[in-house]
């Protein structure tokens, strides 16, 4: 069951949906936005729930980090100087097991990987912070 970090207050505003989930991060941890009017979780925080209008009572939550791939595909460049992982590498997005989609990369062959096939998210430390990875079960 993921433990809430903050209850949901009808006057509180969503003013950085992603900063808070980006912090957890840096600490280790997955959060997703949970509202607090029909329970729907997603990512990025949205100041109205997709599923049932609420306004702004979305509060964070630690996700457990288990999935499903949903998709994937293989990358043959590195796009990015600041991305570090080198060619070829697996994107994918994951659906949480609490119902958020994620983008993350999968340290696992593109051949081993199947639609729905459990993933695992793990923290990995790169010397300049930490990187979030999901792992095959």
């Amino acid at each position: 069951m993921p433990t809430p970090l903050t209850g949901p207050d009808p006057s509180q505003k969503v003013i950085d949906p992603v900063g808070p989930h980006a912090e957890g991060l840096k600490e280790g941890r997955l959060l997703v936005a949970r509202c607090a009017g029909c329970g729907h979780v997603s990512l990025p925080m949205r100041p109205v729930c997709g599923r049932c209008a609420t306004v702004g009572r979305a509060y964070w939550i630690v996700s457990s980090g288990r999935g499903r791939l949903w998709s994937f595909v293989e990358f043959h460049k590195t796009y990015s100087s600041t991305f570090k992982l080198a060619a070829p590498y697996v994107v994918a997005v994951i659906e949480l097991e609490e119902g958020a989609l994620i983008y993350g990369n999968v340290d696992a062959p593109y051949a081993d990987l199947e639609v729905a096939m459990p993933v695992t998210a793990r923290f990995e430390d790169t010397g300049h912070g930490r990187e979030l990875i999901f792992t095959t079960e």
